[in-house]
């Protein structure tokens, strides 16, 4: 018996897709991506920000745990990647990623928590055992964030509860910049009927900018890292990366069985640095 069918890969019930979110993505990631920068000039002091953050961050703050399904695309450093992935993350700072393929076994199945994850490619008889978890987020995405950071990115509230930590600032744009917490950042805009959203944020390094309709949730989140004096969106470490959102259930009951992994003996370790020089959504070669 095959690696790919001794492991365990089979998605428990509550993160099965439908059928029609199987297939890899057929676009994005090919187009030029319009230029992305955060209001910075002609700011004022926001004397009031907590009821901002309140009614910005209110459909997100009080989540325990979610599923939901992410159309990926986009740069990291000089490669193309994209795929789809289903994705379950819980506030304990848990979290299981699957990339699924067109068929048969997910491309990669992840399975860690704020210090340690798993990595398994079933399909390649492959495993990267008890990482750190930054690390191996890193060498997938190119981006450093541990696991509890994703669950607030991806619904929108930057970080888990936010409170304001420094002095506002609200800009010509009509948006207000509110420090969250050290190095993490929320920036909100009055939407229809005079609410307040969330529209960007920054967590250490990594820019993110919300694609927003009425609704509670963001349409599509962008991940962006710069590095300091580089060309945008050029550079061996820069990341620009789009996640498009479906499915999103904020409701979901996530038990111990969604966070393991069962992992047959005949598979072969690898390590971060070998995951890292061969990108698991990376498609075409380094431009």
């Amino acid at each position: 018996m095959t690696a790919a069918r001794r492991v365990s890969h089979r998605l428990p019930p509550f993160l099965r897709p439908a059928a029609a979110v199987v297939l890899l993505l057929a676009a994005g990631g090919c187009a030029s991506r319009a230029p992305f920068s955060l209001p910075t000039r002609g700011g004022t002091p926001e004397p009031n920000p907590a009821p901002i953050v309140e009614q910005a961050s209110a459909a997100c703050r009080a989540i325990d745990a979610l599923t939901v399904e992410l159309g990926l695309s986009g740069r990291v450093g000089g490669e193309r990647v994209r795929g789809r992935l289903i994705a379950g993350f819980d506030a304990r700072g848990r979290i299981r990623l699957e990339a699924l393929a067109p068929f048969g076994a997910p491309g990669f199945v992840l399975v860690g928590d704020d210090r340690t994850a798993t990595l398994l490619m079933p399909r390649d008889g492959r495993v990267v055992r008890e990482a750190i978890t930054e690390q191996l987020l890193e060498a997938l995405t190119g981006l450093r964030l541990t696991a509890s950071d994703l669950l607030p990115l991806v619904t929108g509230c930057v970080v888990a509860r936010p409170e304001p930590a420094g002095e506002a600032r609200r800009y010509p744009n009509g948006w207000v910049e509110v420090p969250v917490g050290a190095g993490r950042t929320l920036w909100a805009a009055e939407a229809s009927a005079g609410r307040w959203q969330t529209m960007a944020g920054q967590v250490a390094d990594v820019t993110v900018a919300y694609e927003r309709s009425t609704g509670p949730w963001p349409l599509a989140i962008r991940l962006l890292r710069q590095p300091a004096g580089s060309v945008a969106g050029a550079g061996i470490d820069a990341v620009d990366l789009t996640l498009r959102v479906s499915g999103l259930d904020p409701a979901a009951t996530l038990g111990d069985e969604a966070f393991r992994l069962e992992i047959g003996d005949d598979v072969r370790e690898m390590t971060v640095e070998e995951l890292r020089g061969g990108r698991p959504m990376r498609v075409g070669d380094r431009q």
